[in-house]
């Protein structure tokens, strides 16, 4: 039996990792987050343990981290579009890993898993970017990322703590929220079901590299149980789209009055980010994609279902 901690596990991505974890026989998944009580699809799962827990120095990380073996960090307290605009209030969550990861050591944690940024970390270099690539955020959520990564390496150079770092694309799919500020598809989504109109920052030229939630966690489960000499992996599709188009595949998903509204581009958009996918082919090997227009099919069916009963509010 493996036990896992999934700090921010009722997030988009956690709330999809702790569902597949615990289908996986033996398994033993806690999930710490600041409202258990909104974690409407994790708290009634047999096997899954919520956890109330502020992500701050009053946090007890040792009591959290106690019996598990595997660690999976996703929380960030800032938000990529608002992350400059005070930037020396939005680092703390490096302090507070630090604080997360002497509870491992001390406890024993086998592993710790890190969700960092492919679409932020490497600023505005040269696509596709690989895990050797410089790395020169262009927000200071990207660049809060980037410490944190390096933490790791310190405690396992010091301690001897494993780790793995996760770069993801942009993943899309059941469970996200259209208005948390943070997924361009399901705010697209939701805007067409409702008839208004889907805002686009720019002129739609800006390139992202798209994967759908469950490609994405099927990636994440083989990095978690990756036992080789690799620390980072990008995780995505390895293909681009520009916002425009996927504006216009989401309209053809979706018919209606809506139409592409356009606003001022924002500064923390960094023009085009395609994540090579050669590193994580070569060692876990290839991921069989969604079809990026199924994926969004699947994202519209969703939303539609849930529409109704305004689940966004307690997520």
């Amino acid at each position: 039996m493996t036990a896992y901690l999934l700090l921010g596990g009722t997030g988009f991505i956690g709330t999809n990792l702790a569902l597949k974890l615990i289908a996986e026989s033996g398994n033993a998944v806690a999930v710490a987050c600041r409202h258990p009580e909104r974690a409407i699809h994790l708290s009634d799962v047999p096997g899954i343990a919520l956890h109330r827990a502020e992500f701050d120095e009053t946090c007890d990380f040792q009591s959290l981290v106690a019996g598990i073996d595997v660690v999976v960090h996703m929380v960030s307290t800032t938000l990529p579009a608002t992350s400059n605009k005070c930037v020396s209030k939005e680092l703390s969550d490096i302090g507070t890993t630090a604080l997360l990861l002497d509870s491992c050591v001390a406890s024993g944690v086998k592993k710790v898993v890190f969700l960092s940024s492919g679409g932020t970390v490497y600023g505005k270099g040269v696509p596709p970017f690989t895990e050797n690539d410089q790395v020169f955020p262009i927000s200071s959520y990207g660049l809060q990322k980037v410490a944190i990564e390096k933490l790791l390496h310190l405690y396992w150079h010091l301690y001897g703590l494993d780790y793995r770092i996760v770069r993801p694309s942009n993943p899309f799919g059941r469970f996200q929220n259209p208005d948390r500020g943070q997924g361009v598809i399901a705010a697209f989504v939701s805007a067409a079901l409702r008839g208004d109109d889907l805002t686009i920052f720019g002129d739609g030229s800006v390139v992202r590299d798209f994967i759908y939630i469950d490609d994405l966690v099927e990636g994440l489960c083989r990095i978690i149980d990756y036992g080789g000499s690799c620390r980072v992996f990008n995780l995505g599709s390895g293909r681009g789209m520009s916002v425009l188009d996927v504006a216009r595949s989401v309209m053809s998903c979706i018919p209606g009055k809506s139409a592409v509204r356009f606003e001022k581009g924002r500064g923390v958009d960094v023009p085009e980010c395609i994540l090579s996918m050669e590193r994580f082919n070569e060692e876990l090997g290839e991921l069989k994609l969604t079809d990026f227009q199924e994926g969004v099919t699947r994202t519209a069916r969703y939303q539609e279902s849930i529409l109704a009963k305004e689940e966004w509010k307690l997520s």
